[in-house]
């Protein structure tokens, strides 16, 4: 199914963070490795995001435009402070300052689980910075 990012605002108060997985993601990927490459590792994500002082609690994995995962946002962590399946010192060379992770639960029946999101007909684009707030903050 496809939607645009427009009709998305319309539909609910719902706010998400599209998180652009696709240097890590892999078709048939397990759960467990899926959840993992959503929730880390992510630079500067905002300080009120992370106190949860604004209402971006859902969290989405996006390739090439289409959400492959969902995730409800429980809380947020330094890099590495919590159980994973990837290394955070072999990913983050640099040290884990203004890296984060966040912890949540799956949403499997999410309404935009499997959607391509479009543009202007257009799936939106992969970010550079990795994720991007719907809508802007």
């Amino acid at each position: 199914m496809t939607i645009t990012i427009e009709s998305i605002d319309t539909q609910n108060q719902e706010h998400f963070i599209f998180f652009y997985i696709h240097n890590t993601y892999q078709p048939g990927m397990p759960n467990a490795e899926l959840y993992d490459i959503t929730r880390q590792y992510w630079y500067h994500v905002a300080r009120a995001v992370r106190h949860g002082e604004t209402p971006y609690q859902t969290a989405l994995g996006v390739v090439d435009g289409q959400v492959v995962s969902a995730y409800k946002i429980e809380s947020w962590h330094q890099a590495g402070e919590t159980e994973s399946s990837r290394n955070v010192q072999a990913i983050l060379t640099n040290g884990t300052e203004n890296w984060w992770e966040f912890t949540g639960t799956e949403i499997p029946n999410h309404r935009l689980l499997n959607c391509v999101i479009t543009r202007n007909g257009e799936p939106i684009p992969n970010q550079q910075v990795g994720f991007t707030y719907h809508p802007p903050r």
